[in-house]
C-alpha cells in the first residue's frame, strides 16, 4: 500500500472515531427520565387482600435537565387502579426513590403494575416520560394452601343470663389478611360452660356462643384438631387487641338492658354522635328474658365505662320514665350526650336495682374544624403581598383540629385532600405537599406546631383532609357496630359517616369540613438551573468561545432561575400573580476583577450618571417565572474609558436575585464589592477577560491602477503597551450581507476624492484570525490624475483606529528593476 492510500485510511478511521464520540457524547447530554426499578411492599410482588393499600417505591434517574413532575399508576389486566399522583416534582439530575401509597385492585386476580414517570404535571404522557411494568406485582387472589392459626374474637364481657357470642376465624397467614379456604376443626374447653357447638367444624369464619349460670371470668382457649396448623393453640383477640383471653360474665343487664330501638335483650349498641340524641329502648327483664311485670320508674344515664364497671360518671342528663304492664317491658328513651366519649354504657336504675347496658358504645364527634393561628393571613387566598409570608417546606406553622369536648383521639392528615389556590383565579387547583402530625386531643381539640407546606401561595383542606380513622370508636369498630370506608385518607372523599346505613349504623370514622385557605407561602429559596450560559462578545453570534470581551462591547448572561422549596423541589405555583420577582430591578448583577495578587481587586459597580470607569453598564434585564422556572437574560457592557485601562484578566460576574418577599439564593460565593475580599455578596455565574482594545490600521500605498491591501491587527492594552490580541478571531472587518464594512473614509487629499473612492470600495468579507487581518480597497474609479490619499477610520466603537491609504505611489527605496504592466 502506498503512503497516500495509507494516510487516507488512517484519516477515515480517525473521522469515524470522532463521529462515534460525537454521537455518544450528544446522546448522553440529552434530557431523559428513566425508571430504574419498582418495588411493591418492599419486594417484586405483594399478596394482599383486595383494596388493601400497598406501598410502591419508584426509583428514577434524571439526566440532562429533565424533570419528574407526576406519576401515573395502572394495572393489567384492567382494574380499579387508574391513578395520577401530581408528585414528586424533582428537577435535579441524579437518581431518586419516591414512595407512593396505592390501593390494590378491589377484585381478586394477579395484576401487573404499570408505572409512568412524566415531565408534565398532569400525567399526560407527552415528551419527557418513561414507563415500566412490574409483572405480577399485586396478588389479590386467594393463594393459601396451609392454615396458620385460628383466632377467637370476643368483646371481654358477657351475661350469665344470656349466651355470649364469640367468633372463630381461620387465618391463612400470621396477620390474618386472608382466610383459610378449607374446613377447620377446633376443640373448645368444656369446663368454661356450655358451648353452642363443641367441637366446631367451619370454613373461614363462624360464630359460637358460651353460656354460664354464674358470674366470673372465663379464660378462653382451644386447640386446632385439623388440619395441621402452624400454631395449633387458639389466639385470643379482645376488641381487636391480641393476647387478652379473659371473658368476664356478670349479672349486669339481666334485669334491665338498653338496646337499639326494636332490638332484643343483650344485643349491640351502635356508635352514636355526640351532637345528636341517643335514642334507645330500655327493657325490663327476668334472667335476661323480656317481661312486662316490672312497674315503677326507671332512670337512664349515659356513663363512662372505661373502667369496666357501671360507673356514676355521667355523660348525659338523666331521663326517667315510668313502666307498667301496658309498656310490655319496653320504653324508648332519648338521651342527649354532653360530651364525646370512646367507651360508654347506659346506666339504668330502678329503686335499689342498678344495672348497665349489656353492650358499650362510642360517642364520637361529627366533624373537625381546622384552623391556624400563624398561617391564616388571608382565608380567601386573594392577597399576594401579606406582610409575614411562610417559606415553602421550611417555615413551621400550626394547625388545630377542633371537635367536641371529650374527644381524646389523634386526628390524621390526608395529604391528597390538600389543594392549592389556583395561580390565576384563586380556585382550588394543583396540589402541594402538606406534612406534619397532630398530637392527641385535649379538651376536644388536637393541634400540631410542626406542619410544613411545600408550595407557593395558599392551600386548603377539602372535606376529610383531617380525619379520625375510627380509632376513637374502637370499642364499636372491633365489633362491627359502625362502618368503615376504603376512601378514607385517599384523594377520594369517603361516604358521609353521619348517615345511618341500612343496618342502623353510622361510620366509625369522621373528618373535617372543607377549610378556608391557609398561607401565604413563598419559595424557600432561588436556585440556578443547570442550563446557565454566558456569551462573550454577544453581538457576534458566530463567535465561538473567545474567552474575552472588549470594554465597550456587549456580553450577556442567560440565567435559569428555579423557585424551590426547602427540599429542593420546584414550586410549581410561583407563577402568575404569585410570582414576586421583577427581573429588571431585582436580579442584582455585580462584577469584579479578582486578580490573585493581594490588593489589586477592582470592583465594577453599576454605572451612574455620568458613568465613570470602572463600572458595569446593564442592558434591559428580562425574564419572568412560569411554573416556578425563569430564564433571565442579562445583557451588560464594561464601560470603555478614553484612556487605556486594564487588562482585567480575572473578571468575575455574580448575581444576587431577591424578590419582593426577600426570597434569595441559598448561598453566595464571591464578593464583588470590596477591594479587600470580605463576605460573599453574590453567586458566581461567569468568569472572563475584559480588555481595552484598539484596531491598528497600517498605512498603505500603491498604484492608483490596483486594489490596495491594508494590514489590520486587533490590539489590547497590557498595562504598559499595546499588543496583538491573539484571542480575537471573531471581529469582522468587511461588509457582510446588508451590513456595511465597519469603516469610514475622511480627510481626502490630492486626486483621491469622495467621487472616486467611496465606502463601496471596501471589498469582500473578512474576519480577523489570531488578532490579525487585512482590509482591501478597490482601486479608485475613475482613476485619479494625480496621487492622493484617504484616511480609513474604524467605526467599531470598542476597537477604534485609523490608517491612511495612498494611491499613485510605489514603495520607496533602492530599485534594481521595475516593470509595470496594466
Amino acid at each position: 500500500m502506498n503512503a497516500s492510500v495509507s494516510f487516507f485510511c488512517r484519516y477515515l478511521r480517525l473521522l469515524l472515531a470522532a463521529a462515534l464520540l460525537w454521537l455518544c457524547g450528544s446522546g448522553s447530554a440529552m434530557a431523559a427520565i428513566v425508571i430504574n426499578s419498582i418495588t411493591v411492599n418492599g419486594g417484586s410482588t405483594a399478596a394482599v387482600a383486595p383494596g388493601t393499600p400497598v406501598t410502591v417505591v419508584v426509583t428514577v434517574t434524571l439526566t440532562g435537565g429533565s424533570r419528574w413532575r407526576s406519576t401515573y399508576f395502572s394495572t393489567s389486566p384492567g382494574s380499579s387502579i387508574n391513578y395520577c399522583s401530581v408528585s414528586p416534582d424533582i428537577s435535579a439530575s441524579g437518581t431518586w426513590s419516591v414512595s407512593f401509597t396505592v390501593n390494590a385492585p378491589a377484585t381478586q386476580n394477579l395484576f401487573s403494575l404499570n408505572v409512568s414517570a412524566d415531565a408534565q404535571p398532569s400525567c399526560n404522557g407527552n415528551q419527557g416520560s418513561d414507563s415500566l411494568t412490574l409483572t405480577g406485582a399485586i396478588n389479590t387472589a386467594p393463594a393459601t394452601v396451609t392454615l396458620n392459626h385460628v383466632r377467637i374474637l370476643h368483646d371481654g364481657s358477657g351475661l350469665n343470663c344470656s349466651p355470649e357470642t364469640v367468633t372463630l376465624r381461620a387465618c391463612a397467614d400470621a396477620s390474618c389478611a386472608s382466610l383459610f379456604s378449607s374446613a377447620v376443626s377446633v376443640s373448645l374447653p368444656a369446663a368454661l360452660g356450655t358451648w353452642s357447638a363443641n367441637p366446631v367444624t367451619f370454613t373461614g369464619q363462624t360464630n359460637v356462643s358460651l353460656s354460664r349460670s354464674s358470674g366470673g371470668t372465663a379464660v378462653l382457649s382451644g386447640t386446632v384438631t385439623s388440619p395441621t396448623a402452624t400454631n395449633t393453640s387458639l389466639v385470643c383477640y379482645r376488641n381487636g387487641v391480641a393476647g387478652d383471653c379473659n371473658l368476664v360474665f356478670g349479672e349486669n343487664a339481666c334485669q334491665l338492658d338498653a338496646v337499639e330501638v326494636g332490638a332484643g335483650p343483650n344485643s349491640p349498641l351502635f356508635t352514636r354522635r355526640a351532637d345528636a340524641p341517643v335514642v334507645v329502648d330500655v327493657l325490663t327483664l327476668i334472667n335476661g328474658v323480656l317481661t312486662s311485670n316490672r312497674a315503677g320508674d326507671v332512670s337512664a344515664t349515659i356513663v363512662d365505662a372505661s373502667s369496666g364497671t357501671c360507673s356514676t360518671t355521667a355523660l348525659s342528663p338523666t331521663v326517667v320514665l315510668r313502666y307498667n304492664s301496658s309498656n310490655l317491658g319496653r320504653r324508648t328513651f332519648t338521651l342527649q350526650p354532653s360530651v364525646a366519649h370512646p367507651n360508654a354504657r347506659i346506666r339504668l336504675v330502678s329503686g335499689s336495682l342498678i344495672q348497665c347496658s349489656s353492650d358499650n358504645l362510642a360517642i364520637r364527634p361529627s366533624s373537625f374544624t381546622v384552623s391556624s393561628t400563624n398561617a391564616s393571613q388571608d382565608p380567601s387566598a386573594a392577597s399576594v403581598s401579606t406582610a409575614s409570608p411562610l417559606k415553602a417546606g421550611s417555615s413551621l406553622f400550626n394547625l388545630a383540629a377542633a371537635s367536641l369536648n371529650g374527644y381524646t383521639g389523634t386526628p390524621l392528615l390526608a395529604p391528597e385532600r390538600v389543594v392549592a389556590a389556583d395561580v390565576d383565579t384563586g380556585v382550588a387547583g394543583a396540589r402541594g405537599v402538606l406534612a406534619g402530625a397532630f398530637s392527641g386531643a385535649a379538651g376536644g381539640t388536637a393541634s400540631g406546631n410542626g406542619f410544613t407546606y411545600g408550595e407557593v401561595g395558599y392551600f386548603k383542606l377539602l372535606s376529610y383532609g383531617v380525619y379520625d380513622d375510627g380509632s376513637f370508636a374502637q370499642v364499636d369498630a372491633a365489633k362491627n357496630e359502625c362502618y368503615d370506608n376504603a376512601n378514607l385518607g385517599t384523594r377520594f372523599a369517603p361516604a358521609d359517616p353521619n348517615l345511618v346505613d341500612a343496618s342502623g349504623r353510622i361510620g366509625c370514622y369522621f373528618g373535617s369540613a372543607e377549610s378556608a385557605f391557609f398561607g401565604r407561602f413563598v419559595p424557600d429559596r432561588f436556585a440556578i438551573g443547570p442550563a446557565l450560559t454566558f456569551t462573550n462578545r454577544s453581538a457576534l453570534p458566530a463567535c465561538v468561545a473567545p474567552g474575552f470581551t472588549y470594554m465597550g462591547e456587549g456580553m450577556a448572561a442567560s440565567v435559569p432561575l428555579l423557585a424551590q422549596n426547602a427540599a429542593g423541589s420546584t414550586t410549581f405555583n410561583y407563577t402568575g400573580r404569585f410570582n414576586r420577582f421583577a427581573a429588571g430591578t431585582q436580579m442584582d448583577v455585580g462584577a469584579i476583577n479578582d486578580a490573585p495578587a493581594p490588593g489589586v481587586r477592582t470592583p465594577f459597580p453599576r454605572c451612574g450618571a455620568p458613568p465613570a470607569h470602572p463600572c458595569l453598564l446593564m442592558g434591559v434585564i428580562s425574564g419572568s417565572f412560569v411554573e416556578g422556572e425563569a430564564t433571565v437574560d442579562a445583557p451588560m457592557t464594561v464601560l470603555r474609558p478614553a484612556v487605556a485601562a486594564g487588562p482585567y484578566e480575572f473578571f468575575k460576574i455574580g448575581i444576587a436575585p431577591r424578590d419582593s418577599d426577600g426570597v434569595a439564593l441559598a448561598a453566595y460565593d464571591i464578593d464583588t464589592v470590596n477591594v479587600t475580599a470580605g463576605a460573599a455578596t453574590r453567586k458566581l455565574i461567569a468568569s472572563t477577560r475584559i480588555r481595552h482594545g484598539r484596531l491598528n490600521i497600517d498605512n498603505a500605498y500603491g498604484s492608483e491602477l490596483l486594489n490596495l491591501t491594508m494590514r489590520l491587527s486587533a490590539q489590547y492594552w497590557t498595562g504598559s503597551a499595546y499588543a496583538t490580541n491573539v484571542l480575537d478571531s471573531c471581529t469582522v472587518t468587511a461588509a457582510v450581507g446588508a451590513v456595511p464594512a465597519p469603516f469610514t473614509m475622511t480627510a481626502y487629499a490630492g486626486g483621491i476624492t469622495s467621487t472616486n473612492m467611496k465606502p463601496s470600495h471596501f471589498m469582500g468579507a473578512a474576519t480577523l484570525t489570531a488578532g490579525v487581518g487585512r482590509l482591501v480597497l478597490a482601486k479608485p474609479s475613475p482613476a485619479p490624475a494625480t496621487k492622493g490619499s484617504v484616511l480609513i477610520n474604524s467605526s467599531i466603537p470598542y476597537l477604534p483606529g485609523k490608517g491612511r491609504a495612498t494611491f499613485g505611489l510605489y514603495k520607496a527605496g533602492p530599485v534594481i528593476y521595475v516593470r509595470e504592466t496594466y
